[in-house]
């Protein structure tokens, strides 16, 4: 983000750019089935979602360490233990959009990708980058599959069996 800022880890660089490059690919499938949001901005807003964790690991390192390491520890994704310690990468997302003057768009999915229902405008898009990333997140995370907020989004966004199947992970290739 900054030449003056602490260098990433290659493996966390690699995993960082692939969650996004999946969740990008996830969410530009899923739109092919929403005459309401193109293939193009699906894929671009999968992109950004997570850019609050990469400024994070960045600028926050120990932060960022601290949050990774409890979610670890206690076998939970890591957005659920960021609150408990402090700011969410959401937050930081969505500063970084207003700051960077985005389109509202971008700064409502990096607020509300892990909340949609909150969000006050954009709330299909958002929906939609969320369901991306549980499907993304569904090797390491099962239980968000069927989790009651998963099955109300995809409901809302009215996605068929058929719709669901291209996108699972036995016929789409993500990178591993």
């Amino acid at each position: 983000l900054y030449a003056d800022a602490p260098a990433l880890s290659a493996s966390l660089r690699e995993k960082r750019w692939k969650h996004a490059f999946a969740t990008s690919l996830v969410a530009s499938e899923l739109a092919r089935h929403k005459p309401w949001l193109t293939k193009e901005l699906a894929s671009v807003l999968g992109l950004f979602h997570d850019l609050g964790w990469l400024a994070m690991a960045v600028h926050f390192v120990d932060y960022y360490q601290l949050v990774s390491d409890l979610a670890k520890v206690r076998k939970i994704p890591p957005w659920l233990v960021e609150t408990e310690c402090g700011i969410a990468h959401t937050e930081i997302g969505s500063w970084m959009s207003d700051r960077w003057a985005l389109p509202e768009v971008f700064g409502r999915v990096m607020k509300y990708h892990h909340a949609p229902h909150l969000s006050p405008s954009h709330k299909s898009e958002a929906v939609l980058i969320f369901l991306a990333n549980v499907l993304v997140n569904s090797r390491e995370y099962t239980e968000y599959l069927n989790d009651p907020l998963t099955i109300s989004c995809a409901h809302q966004l009215h996605f068929t069996d058929e719709d669901w199947e291209p996108v699972s992970y036995t016929h789409l290739t993500l990178p591993t």
